[in-house]
């Protein structure tokens, strides 16, 4: 599934999620938490959209992922956006995420795509007012680390940041 412009459900939360790649990368994606209805108050599963690479041709492939689950325990962060009404349905995202052609963004090989790609998708939410104005200069700071988890002195884990090399093709 990569279109899910008629879906109906609503929008529960928006999240950026970053999710650990190998021991200096990242890989960002859109997870979209849906309710079944405007009037239940409970997370009925989720929506995964982000861009991948075809390990066959090298082509980036837009990707939805259907989850009976509300976010996947594979992350490392979340950044979490509250939706601007609680009537928005899902469908909605998905028409943002095509009438700005986000469901056709190329990587470039510098290797910062889908930090690029999340950020313009929050940006283009936020012009939407789907999500909260600011939210794209919040999730900003986020993109510029490499995130992985540590244990934390109770023996939980816990986010930990550290500068990432490489923004957008450019080393830092």
């Amino acid at each position: 599934m990569t279109d899910f412009g008629n879906d109906t459900r609503v929008v529960y939360s928006i999240q950026a999620v970053c999710h650990p790649y190998n021991v200096n990368y990242n890989h960002w994606s859109l997870n979209i938490q849906f309710k079944d209805n405007a009037t239940s108050t409970t997370v009925a599963g989720s929506l995964r959209c982000h861009m991948t690479v075809d390990g066959e041709t090298g082509d980036t492939v837009y990707a939805v992922i259907a989850n009976s689950y509300a976010i996947s325990n594979n992350c490392v962060l979340t950044v979490d956006f509250v939706p601007t009404s609680s009537q928005i349905p899902v469908g909605y995202i998905s028409q943002v995420i095509r009438n700005n052609k986000l469901h056709k963004f190329e990587y470039s090989s510098e290797g910062s795509g889908c930090r690029h790609w999340i950020y313009l998708a929050i940006q283009h939410l936020e012009a939407a007012r789907y999500v909260a104005d600011g939210s794209t200069a919040r999730l900003w700071p986020y993109l510029h680390s490499f995130w992985d988890t540590v244990a934390d002195n109770a023996g939980g884990m816990q986010a930990r940041s550290r500068p990432s090399t490489l923004i957008y093709g450019l080393p830092q």
